[in-house]
């Protein structure tokens, strides 16, 4: 099975609401919901910061307080980076990124990455005007080692989150057209596209009306599960998503599913008839947004599904980004306190967490990260299995203590698949000195000590590792 999952510019979904917030007015004594300009912290209405999306580097710049952006705000205040261009106004300015959101490896040598290489248009209040989206897919024949770009059909404004080999041959890969809506980028409508040479060439799935945007796929040579979320701009409304196609066929057609609200970022089939989907459900708690995490199960393939019993220890918000199971009993997942939730104070703590299920998906226990390597853990990212227990956790840490000035270190993280989190593992996976700076959106392993990981360097272009011999290795 490949399994493969993004972890980046979906998320932007979740940056451009931020938080709902509950305010009184008098006349109609209602709730309104306010998007755009910065995050207050400690103030009765709080607001998007639309920087939120942007990578961070390592740099003093602290990060301030999380919001509900997948990407921490580690630049929101330290000037332009060398891929800020000139605007045509005062104060705008144009951004360029280049990124890959998930990979996947059919066999030890071939891989396929797919991604996004994005413009923005920024106003003077950092909001962005306009620009475009360019789906973009790259292969490595030598197992990470070294990339070529690949063709894709003409397309406008794409971006690709994921990807799932199921053979040498045969990939699909999922996203989403990207629109801007109150001053940020926002994923619609469903974008599927077939491989069957490898990435030599690709077709276009044929999909059904109104398909709303896919963040993550794991197909088989007997069926394909995608899904995602159709999020309303300027609330806490996400309508989930989930896509199926039986046999080589590139129609796809609508599940039934139990949940009515939510984003499903996770997928794993590990049988021709079991799937495990999960995600996040945003709600308003008192005066900002919280989540829930969210979990259903199919045992037909695909088409009908049922609720799973899933929740957070200790009540703190957050749901699962990310899910594998490498067997039909076992599932693993991890995500953040911050998914969909305007949490927390920017001060160290513990964020990062991960679910485990013994059944199949049908009951999960929940796991806060502690300290791992002097880092608390923040952002997770991107996770794979590669036996019927062990997995890797791309993962992104900050300095427990005061005096890091908000640095992010990557960090991998072993877990196992019966009971979470495994323990801080061998050295040879520590985030200083192993990882370089970047942001892991994709990884794939083969064993502990071979992977790949790909996503987005603190220059905000592509960027690909390999793991072998006990040391990570620019890709």
């Amino acid at each position: 099975m490949g399994d493969s999952f993004v972890k980046r510019s979906a998320r932007r979904l979740a940056v451009a609401v931020a938080v709902a917030v509950a305010v009184a007015v008098a006349v109609a004594a209602a709730a309104v919901l306010v998007v755009g300009g910065e995050v207050t912290s400690g103030a009765s209405a709080v607001s998007l910061t639309a920087l939120a999306r942007e990578a961070p580097h390592l740099s003093s710049q602290p990060p301030g307080p999380p919001s509900a952006s997948r990407v921490p705000q580690g630049r929101g205040s330290g000037g332009l980076s060398a891929w800020d261009l000139a605007g045509s106004g005062a104060g705008r300015t144009t951004k360029v990124y280049r990124y890959l959101n998930a990979v996947s490896c059919p066999d030890t040598r071939l891989c396929l990455a797919v991604g996004a290489a994005e413009i923005d248009h920024l106003n003077s209040s950092r909001q962005v005007t306009g620009g475009s989206f360019t789906a973009i897919a790259m292969r490595s024949t030598d197992g990470g080692t070294s990339w070529a770009s690949l063709g894709l059909p003409a397309v406008h404004d794409d971006a690709l989150f994921s990807i799932s080999c199921v053979s040498a041959r045969r990939c699909v890969a999922v996203g989403a057209t990207e629109t801007v809506t109150g001053g940020s980028w926002h994923p619609t409508s469903a974008v599927v596209l077939d491989t069957a040479n490898s990435g030599g060439s690709w077709k276009k799935g044929v999909l059904p009306n109104g398909a709303a945007a896919l963040f993550a796929s794991s197909c088989s040579a007997a069926h394909c599960v995608a899904v995602g979320g159709e999020h309303v701009p300027g609330t806490l409304t996400i309508y989930p998503e989930v896509l199926v196609s039986h046999g080589p066929a590139l129609r796809w057609s609508a599940a039934r599913i139990p949940v009515m609200n939510g984003e499903l970022n996770g997928v794993s089939c590990p049988t021709a008839s079991r799937c495990v989907a999960t995600g996040t459900d945003p709600y308003v708690k008192g005066n900002a947004a919280s989540s829930t995490p969210v979990s259903i199960v199919s045992t037909d393939g695909g088409t009908a599904w049922s609720t799973a019993a899933i929740s957070n220890s200790g009540g703190h918000a957050g749901g699962p980004v990310t899910t594998v199971c490498p067997t039909a009993s076992r599932c693993v997942s991890a995500g953040d306190v911050f998914s969909w939730c305007e949490c927390g104070t920017g001060t160290p703590g513990h964020y990062g967490e991960s679910w485990s299920s013994g059944n199949g998906g049908h009951t999960w226990q929940n796991h806060l990260f502690g300290t791992i390597w002097n880092l608390d853990v923040w952002y997770s990212y991107a996770l794979s299995c590669w036996s019927s227990s062990a997995c890797l956790l791309a993962a992104e840490g900050t300095r427990s203590g005061p005096d890091d000035g908000g640095s992010f270190y990557p960090m991998v993280i072993p877990l196992v698949a019966k009971n979470g989190w495994a323990g801080p593992g061998p050295k040879a996976s520590r985030p200083r000195g192993a990882l370089q700076p970047q942001w892991i959106y994709g990884l794939h392993c083969w064993s502990s000590t071979s992977c790949v990981a790909v996503g987005e360097n603190y220059e905000y272009q592509v960027a690909t590792e390999v793991y072998s011999g006990g040391t990570w290795k620019n890709g």
